[in-house]
């Protein structure tokens, strides 16, 4: 990457979803600091793409850093 981009511009960067993707997309990150330990479950974040848009927990359309891995289920 070279600027900080949210989950959102991570997918939108990549092409978005095709026809068969889910919009569940699970953040892993190595180490998660204080601050993000209320959204993320262990080292996994769950950001449920349709809540998003909806208007509903948008704090979990986090800046993605080197080293996360995103998953689109």
């Amino acid at each position: 990457m070279e600027h900080p981009m949210t989950l959102v511009q991570v997918v939108a960067q990549a092409g978005g979803f095709n026809e068969w993707a889910s919009r569940e997309i699970a953040v892993v990150r190595k180490d998660v600091n204080k601050n993000d330990k209320k959204l993320f479950t262990g080292n996994t974040l769950k950001f449920d793409y349709e809540d998003f848009v909806a208007g509903k927990a948008l704090e979990d359309n986090i800046f993605v850093r080197s080293g996360d891995i995103v998953i689109i289920d």
